[in-house]
């Protein structure tokens, strides 16, 4: 029998790093006690992830595993574990999910570049403006920033399609492809968010990090007026199949580009504290 976890690598070698990481992590475990793939029946798998629930694992960490199980059955061909929804339902009033209000995101551009180390500065533009995942900011290559057209090529952290945004003025001056020479891991990013959060002043919170800014510019630009249905592909967001079509119609990503930065609180922001730097 081939290796289970090298062909769980490659088939998620499409996914995001994080989601790699913890498919491959749930399926190492699975296997210490299931080597065999005979035994891989649903109830096996249930079995596994109510386990991990009476060790006290949160339910979206037993929604991960219950995912990555049923990566790794798909791959062997094995019936399809499946768990009642409500089963792993996540309290979403419960979850600590911080954002950054508007009037924090604010101190972010001038702290950054109190910085002695310009990357600071180039990462808080794109995560104040375009609310990038951590691990967006970290996966960045200097190849995908396009200073001479103003464009930026994400790299999805979700593991989908890479969207491309237009570069506003006002944070042109802090870009450079020398800052993305290398990529960085999230233990390297959490390093650069406490040393932006330190030299900003702003309050610390559990679980807060780059997400917390993501999470305060999607609310500041719905506050400033942009319409959800920009919002959600402008963002990077997944989407259902009812949104896909309703989408068809939709104007294409600079006029996206276009709406946003028109609403955007936060370059004026970036403009004030670069002055007339170039």
């Amino acid at each position: 029998m081939s290796d289970p976890l090298e062909e769980i690598r490659l088939h998620l070698s499409q996914h995001a790093r994080h989601t790699r990481a913890s498919y491959l992590w749930f399926a190492r475990r699975f296997l210490r006690e299931h080597a065999d793939p005979s035994g891989w029946t649903p109830e096996a798998a249930l079995a596994f992830v109510l386990a991990l629930r009476e060790q006290g694992w949160k339910p979206s960490s037993c929604q991960s595993a219950i995912r990555a199980l049923r990566a790794l059955y798909k791959i062997y061909g094995r019936p399809q574990p499946a768990a009642p929804r409500r089963m792993f339902a996540v309290d979403i009033l419960n979850q600590e999910r911080p954002a950054l209000p508007l009037d924090e995101l604010q101190l972010l551009p001038a702290a950054s570049l109190r910085a002695p180390w310009p990357e600071l500065a180039a990462m808080t533009a794109l995560s104040t403006v375009f609310g990038l995942r951590g691990g967006e900011i970290g996966n960045l290559e200097a190849s995908q920033l396009d200073l001479g057209n103003r464009l930026v090529r994400v790299p999805t952290g979700k593991g989908g399609p890479a969207r491309i945004h237009a570069l506003p003025e006002a944070i042109l001056p802090v870009l450079r492809p020398e800052h993305f020479a290398r990529l960085r891991s999230s233990t390297d990013m959490w390093a650069w968010w406490h040393d932006l959060e330190r030299r900003a002043g702003t309050p610390k919170r559990p679980r807060q990090g780059w997400h917390a800014v993501r999470r305060g510019v999607t609310i500041a630009l719905l506050d400033a007026g942009v319409p959800e249905h920009i919002l959600e592909p402008w963002m990077g967001w997944g989407e259902s199949l009812v949104r896909s079509v309703r989408r068809y119609g939709l104007r294409p990503r600079k006029d996206l580009d276009d709406v946003v930065f028109a609403k955007h609180p936060l370059l004026p922001v970036w403009t004030e504290v670069l002055g007339g730097m170039r």
